[in-house]
C-alpha cells in the first residue's frame, strides 16, 4: 500500500513505548493494551511498512537525492528474509516504477541495479500496468533501458493485458535518437516492432 514517505519511514522506526499520541489518556490505555508485548506490536509494525518505505526510497526519495543509501539501510534488517524481500519489491511495482522515477535524477541507475542484483525480477509491472522498459524507454532514460536488458528484460514478454512489455507506440524517439547498442540489444531479442514503429527497415 501507497503511505507518504514522512510516515511510511516513521511507522518503521516507530517505537510504542516512546510514541506521542494525542491525548495521555491514550498512550496510558495502548501501554496498558500492548502490556508486555512491545516489541513484538513494534517488529509487526515495521513489517507492516517496510513496503511502502521501500518503494519511496526507490521513487520518491531516489529522485530527490539520487542515491540508493535509505534502500540499503532498510535492506540491511532481519525482519524479513531475502526471499519476503523481494517479493514485496515486486508486489509494490518497484523495478518498474524505479526505472522511470530514476529520470528525475539524471539516469541515476544505482537503485534500479541494487533490486535487480538482488534478482527482482526485471520484467515486473507497475500498478498501473506499465513495464520498466516502457517507463525507462518512453522518457529516453538509456542507462535504465541498458541494465534492463543486461539483467534479461523481455520486450516481448506478454503482461495480463496482453500487450507486450514494449510496444511501437512506447518509441517516441527517432531511429538516430536511440543508442545503437540499445538498437541492436532489441533486435537481438527479436523485437522486430522497432521497424513497424518507424514504418522502415532499422539500420
Amino acid at each position: 500500500a501507497w503511505f507518504p514517505s514522512a510516515i511510511s519511514f516513521k511507522a518503521f522506526a516507530l517505537d510504542v513505548c516512546s510514541a506521542r499520541a494525542s491525548h495521555e489518556e491514550d498512550r496510558v490505555n495502548i501501554l496498558r493494551l500492548i502490556g508486555d508485548e512491545a516489541e513484538a506490536v513494534n517488529t509487526c509494525l515495521r513489517r507492516m511498512f517496510w513496503p511502502s518505505a521501500a518503494y519511496m526510497a526507490v521513487t520518491e526519495l531516489a529522485a530527490k537525492q539520487g542515491t540508493k543509501d535509505k534502500l540499503v539501510e532498510l535492506l540491511d534488517t532481519d525482519l524479513l528474509t531475502k526471499g519476503e524481500m523481494v517479493s514485496r519489491l515486486e508486489m509494490q511495482g518497484c523495478v518498474a516504477d524505479s526505472a522511470s522515477y530514476l529520470l528525475q535524477c539524471k539516469g541515476n541507475t544505482a537503485c534500479l541495479r541494487h533490486l535487480l542484483e538482488l534478482r527482482c525480477d526485471p520484467n515486473g509491472l507497475a500498478s498501473d500496468g506499465r513495464s520498466g522498459l516502457q517507463n525507462a524507454f518512453e522518457g529516453g532514460s538509456w542507462d535504465n533501458v541498458r541494465l534492463l536488458l543486461d539483467f534479461s528484460a523481455d520486450p516481448q514478454k506478454q503482461k495480463p493485458d496482453g500487450m507486450s512489455a514494449l510496444m511501437p507506440e512506447h518509441i517516441q524517439d527517432e531511429p538516430q535518437d536511440i543508442p545503437q547498442d540499445i538498437k541492436e540489444a532489441l533486435l537481438t531479442k527479436g523485437f522486430v516492432c522497432l521497424e513497424h514503429a518507424w514504418g522502415r527497415k532499422v539500420e
